[in-house]
């Protein structure tokens, strides 16, 4: 009986594998070195900590989402990120969502961790999200702020820093998963249909030069 599942899974593992190089879908390079971490080091996606199953072979399209806690009417943990991450995942069983958790402190990292793990079990184990974070040491914050126009305070300012940093970092290791990003945030609640448009003009574009579709205002780009 031993034998017999053992043959069976490696027959399996070779069928997938045989399958994906006919229909010509790339493997998922880990071990390729990326610039950079938001610490400006160079790094593998195969070094960063992640929670769930990274898509082996590259997909049609790839949403990726930073989240953080906030303060809200005092409350000091607060987030959006359950109810933002079940509008997105209705309806949209074949698409891969990574999440990076954007604290380095070990007590904010578990809150959220234990919360997405907890609300999004079986979207986490059919591998449909999986979930990234950075440690103290991939981090620096800049130790100058540059003067700015708007009156924002240095706090804004360097928020506001850190999440792009954030997003070039996720863009970076996303890069190997899909051709086609998709960069959401995490305080949205998203059209029933939306799958569906991004699908569509996506297929409208394929034989058109294209770098940059514009979905939204400030999220929402492919």
């Amino acid at each position: 009986i031993a034998e017999s599942i053992i043959f069976y899974l490696y027959a399996s593992s070779l069928f997938t594998t045989a399958y994906f190089q006919e229909l010509n879908i790339e493997r998922v390079d880990m071990e390729e070195y990326l610039c950079c971490l938001p610490s400006d080091k160079k790094f593998k996606r195969s070094e960063i900590t992640f929670h769930g199953k990274r898509p082996e072979f590259k997909q049609n399209l790839i949403m990726i989402m930073p989240t953080i806690l906030r303060t809200v009417d005092g409350f000091e943990n607060f987030t959006y990120i359950v109810r933002t991450v079940n509008s997105i995942m209705a309806g949209a069983q074949d698409i891969h969502l990574i999440i990076l958790i954007g604290h380095t402190e070990t007590e904010k990292k578990e809150f959220i961790l234990n919360l997405l793990l907890g609300s999004f079990k079986n979207y986490i184990e059919n591998g449909n999200i999986h979930i990234i974070e950075l440690n103290k040491n991939d981090f620096i914050k800049p130790n100058y702020i540059f003067p700015n126009d708007f009156k924002d305070s240095d706090r804004r300012v360097l928020g506001r820093l850190t999440h792009n940093l954030h997003l070039a970092f996720l863009f970076e290791y996303s890069a190997g998963f899909s051709s086609h990003i998709l960069q959401l945030e995490d305080d949205i609640i998203a059209d029933t249909n939306y799958l569906e448009i991004i699908k569509s003009i996506l297929k409208a574009c394929k034989n058109e030069v294209w770098t940059h579709l514009k979905f939204s205002a400030y999220f929402g780009d492919i």
